[in-house]
């Protein structure tokens, strides 16, 4: 997929920028609040400075302070949102890249790369964020990466990282919203292993347990792109169809739905098939 960033440089220059006026303003603030803070400087017996501050300030400036942080921040959203709700995981690979230090955003660059249909970065980035040493970081470092496998095709390396998955998350205490999330990942996971095993009976069962985690459009294209592969591999073509149209209507700007497109080809290719019989 092309990433060059000709056509977002407006963008990247804009977000830089105010990311620039926000730092310097920050650093404006601490520095007035060192200034109202009450200062005493004695040398030799002499007081040099001798200052006895302004609370009222220091109030002021630490709330201006912390509200140019949080401008920063919100400076940084249109790099989640151009894949959550936009579902252009070409700009948003774009942003990440020209914005971000990579040694910073291993498991964002992991899940770029993901959807833009390139699994052998992917993986590696989820490599990179594996050698954290955060034990919820690991457990959605092997998650991801046992997904870029079975998209790629890896299928002996995904039997193993999926294992070690399970294995990892069943053996650390997590708190409850990070519980929910890999519960989420989980049956994926199954899900994934009932596919490589044509296991119909389990394929069915894990594809009933997907539940949308969040309500951002991507995820709702993940979803329905599972559904849809489940579906097409119980060859529910009704179902399968379905889901598949919604992926490629949400997220066409996505491996999903470059896949369900390819899944809907074949599906279109069956049907005449059977029609000639």
């Amino acid at each position: 997929m092309d990433i060059n960033t000709i056509e977002f440089n407006g963008l990247i220059k804009k977000i830089r920028t105010k990311r620039t006026v926000c730092v310097v303003l920050t650093v404006v603030f601490i520095l007035g609040i060192l200034l109202s803070m009450p200062i005493q400087l004695e040398i030799m017996g002499e007081h040099i400075i001798d200052t006895d501050g302004s609370y009222a300030l220091i109030i002021l400036f630490a709330i201006a302070a912390f509200a140019s942080l949080f401008a920063y921040v919100l400076f940084s959203v249109p790099i989640h949102n151009a894949l959550l709700l936009e579902c252009d995981a070409r700009k948003h690979l774009i942003l990440l890249t020209s914005l971000e230090k990579e040694k910073n955003v291993y498991p964002m660059l992991a899940t770029a790369y993901f959807y833009i249909g390139d699994f052998d970065t992917a993986i590696y980035y989820d490599k990179k964020a594996f050698e954290k040493k955060n034990a919820n970081a690991k457990i959605s470092a092997l998650y991801r990466k046992a997904r870029s496998e079975f998209f790629g095709g890896r299928i002996e390396d995904f039997k193993k990282t999926a294992s070690d998955f399970q294995a990892m998350s069943n053996s650390v205490k997590l708190n409850e919203k990070q519980q929910k999330a890999i519960l989420k990942c989980n049956t994926v996971i199954n899900l994934f292993l009932a596919i490589v095993y044509e296991d119909g009976e389990k394929i069915k069962e894990f594809a009933s347990q997907l539940d949308i985690v969040d309500d951002t459009r991507i995820s709702t294209a993940f979803d329905s792109y599972l559904k849809g592969l489940a579906a097409y591999a119980i060859n529910d073509k009704v179902e399968s169809t379905h889901r598949f149209m919604s992926v490629c209507d949400i997220a066409p700007k996505t491996v999903l739905g470059v896949l369900a497109k390819e899944f809907l080809g074949k599906l279109n290719s069956e049907n005449n098939t059977d029609g000639e019989i």
